[in-house]
């Protein structure tokens, strides 16, 4: 049986997942979004990695704050269909505009998916560094860090981009 904490939302839920991809949508910072909400970054990042989730308060001032509804921010993964979760798109647009929409939508979700793997292998070199005692291996490591701050600001490049391409109006 399912046993709810005080407040607190049932776990697993789609809201770390959605949370990023709607922050990173709009250009936001976790620090950006934990002063605009009133929270520390590192709840943010708690929650956006799917570590804890949000107070029952907390989950409806993201909601509100990105004017979404909080049925979809648990219940789907707006990875799907990235751009429909943070623009109105009309039913009756033209085919090359429709063409252009999917062309992005499966740009965000495909950036969104490389920042996924970019802190996965983050994760996993650091573990490697800290259990490798053996100093020959500090160069294969350094240029492995290499790479992935190479990766890193190619996704920082993406979100700028797809923040440019998108008619988003960042909210007040």
């Amino acid at each position: 049986m399912l046993e709810l904490k005080k407040n607190a939302i049932p776990k697993p839920t789609n809201f770390g997942g959605n949370l990023r991809l709607i922050r990173k949508m709009q250009g936001m910072s976790q620090t950006g979004l934990a002063n605009e909400i009133g929270v520390t970054r590192n709840k943010i990042a708690s929650y956006e990695s799917g570590m804890v989730e949000p107070s029952a308060k907390v989950f409806l001032m993201v909601c509100h704050y990105f004017e979404q509804n909080p049925k979809d921010m648990l219940g789907s993964s707006m990875a799907d269909n990235p751009l429909s979760t943070v623009v109105e798109i009309s039913d009756d647009i033209d085919i090359v505009d429709r063409v252009m929409i999917d062309q992005l939508d499966g740009f965000i979700a495909q950036t969104n998916d490389m920042a996924k793997i970019l802190e996965g292998y983050r994760s996993l070199n650091d573990m490697r560094q800290e259990k490798d005692e053996d100093a020959t291996n500090d160069t294969l490591y350094s240029t492995f860090d290499d790479l992935l701050d190479l990766l890193d600001n190619l996704l920082k490049a993406n979100w700028k981009l797809i923040n440019t391409l998108t008619p988003i109006d960042n909210v007040e």
